[in-house]
């Protein structure tokens, strides 16, 4: 501060850094907004491994009710092989994947939830 006239003012370092702290005191309030997002998941991002003909009559309807819930999570979409996405999900490398028939392979920190079965046909020539 610098004394002006009966009063004090501040220095031209003290106006740049109360320009500084003002800009530190917004990038601080916006990074705690974000992190409670992130927290109330209202932000973040999430991977999917899914099988191609699981796309159309899984994937899409799940990913229209969770765009309206949670509009601005990120969803990171990926073909993965039928057989055996869930090395994915228990590698850190995939939040969730949708997997066909029973593995009974263990995998550690991964729960599998059904979710339907597959009604299946054969189709025959009738000669």
């Amino acid at each position: 501060l610098e004394r002006v006239g009966r009063g004090v003012r501040p220095t031209a370092a003290g106006r740049l850094l109360a320009e500084h702290a003002e800009v530190i005191s917004q990038d601080l309030a916006a990074a705690e907004a974000a992190l409670a997002d992130l927290r109330e998941g209202h932000t973040g991002r999430v991977v999917v491994r899914y099988f191609a003909s699981a796309g159309a009559a899984l994937v899409a309807p799940a990913l229209v009710g969770l765009r309206r819930a949670h509009p601005r999570v990120r969803i990171d979409l990926r073909l993965a092989d039928p057989a055996a996405p869930l090395h994915e999900v228990e590698q850190g490398r995939a939040d969730l994947a949708l997997a066909v028939g029973p593995d009974p392979r263990p995998y550690e920190g991964v729960r599998l939830i059904h979710l339907h079965d597959d009604p299946y046909d054969v189709v025959l020539p009738t000669h």
